[in-house]
């Protein structure tokens, strides 16, 4: 972001927050609201006349659509962790719809309102009128709580299919926490800096709204990706850094996901799961990332950041950005003529390049809840194993 058009995207979400605020509810444009929270996620803007939006909003939730309902719900999560708890309390205990229920439920559970039994009691009642995908893997995800992964050693050199480049990005449960990216060439080596060791990366798997995976703009999913390639988007915020391409099952036929190694034409969880080591095929994490896609999560990639660093300079990970599910990568930019001083997403592109095949599987492993970064030498133990 230059630093001349700064105060014009301040002036725009002012004009904008005083347009809806001069409207009636039913007067207003709900594909531009919801359009609106949406943009103002991705910058998590908390000023005084939005939080008076969102309480606005709220008063009036059941005259809005249902997307501007979903949306609302996670620009609260995003902007006002606990500022409108009573608010979604008062959702929660009359809730019909299975996905607002999951998000305010979350936001309950973030505000220890609630625990992870009270909701699953909730469900069970629920299990009577619904039998949503959804609500089935939200309580399969709250009645798991063990944070003891399997061999990490035995996963780093499983082969998962010949001839493939293997990305292995590593999270903390909390994803506040920076994690760590690193390549295995087709030739099971690990891509290598100039000076013999092993090449890493730090990436954010943070979405703004800090969801569980399986929701729309949730955190990254842990999983199984497939890399199918990169390309330039033309995102704005993610910037004209290349990205590297991967996509969630279902996104795309299997015979694409597989890289034609597929049994199936249909997606089914054990084909997924054998891609694993035999040990990890029962860790239910790993099917986070099959899950998101069987409900709809697409276009996750690895990406940099054009953001305006300014918004984050408080938050633990700075300077990397969250996003709305995506890998991030540190950039730095010139807020004046727009050059690109520092990149770790260019390192991550030369490193995935030098591998020579740009096709295989990324890893996303959480890994525990410890409350620090993730790196390289913890990782390295293992693959010296």
């Amino acid at each position: 972001v230059l630093n001349k058009n700064k105060e014009k995207r301040k002036a725009a979400i002012n004009e904008t927050l005083n347009d809806f605020f001069n409207k009636t509810i039913k007067n207003i444009n709900q594909e531009e609201l919801a359009a609106f929270l949406y943009e103002a996620d991705l910058i998590k803007l908390r000023s005084k006349e939005y939080k008076d939006l969102i309480s606005l909003l709220l008063k009036n939730f059941e005259n809005l659509s249902h997307k501007t309902q979903i949306q609302l719900l996670e620009s609260i999560h995003t902007s006002f962790e606990n500022d409108f708890v009573s608010e979604v309390e008062t959702l929660y205990s009359k809730e019909d719809d299975d996905y607002l229920f999951v998000l305010s439920s979350c936001y309950l559970l973030r505000n220890n309102v609630l625990n992870r039994d009270d909701i699953i009691k909730n469900i069970n009642k629920r299990n009577k009128t619904s039998n949503s995908e959804l609500i089935t893997y939200y309580e399969h995800f709250l009645n798991n709580k063990n944070n003891n992964i399997p061999s990490l050693a035995e996963l780093l050199k499983h082969d998962f299919q010949p001839n493939k480049t293997i990305i292995y990005t590593f999270f903390r449960k909390d994803r506040n926490y920076r994690g760590l990216t690193i390549i295995r060439k087709p030739d099971g080596k690990f891509v290598k800096n100039e000076n013999g060791s092993i090449f890493s990366v730090p990436q954010l798997g943070l979405s703004v709204t800090n969801l569980p995976g399986i929701l729309r703009n949730g955190n990254t999913p842990a999983g199984i990706y497939s890399i199918v390639g990169w390309y330039i988007t033309p995102t704005k915020s993610i910037g004209p850094t290349p990205i590297v391409l991967t996509r969630l099952p279902f996104e795309v036929p299997t015979e694409v996901f597989y890289h034609n190694n597929n049994k199936s034409q249909k997606y089914n969880l054990n084909e997924y799961l054998n891609l694993l080591p035999e040990s990890w095929q029962t860790d239910y994490r790993m099917t986070e990332a099959y899950y998101a896609g069987k409900l709809g999560r697409k276009l996750i990639i690895m990406h940099g950041s054009a953001d305006d660093l300014e918004y984050f300079e408080k938050e633990i990970y700075y300077p990397l950005t969250p996003s709305k599910g995506c890998l991030t990568t540190k950039e730095i930019w010139n807020n004046d003529d727009g050059t690109l001083t520092e990149s770790d997403q260019v390192k991550l592109m030369k490193a995935f390049f030098s591998t020579g095949k740009l096709e295989g599987y990324l890893l996303v492993i959480e890994l525990d809840d410890a409350k620090k970064d993730v790196s390289l030498e913890e990782i390295e133990t293992f693959i010296k194993r």
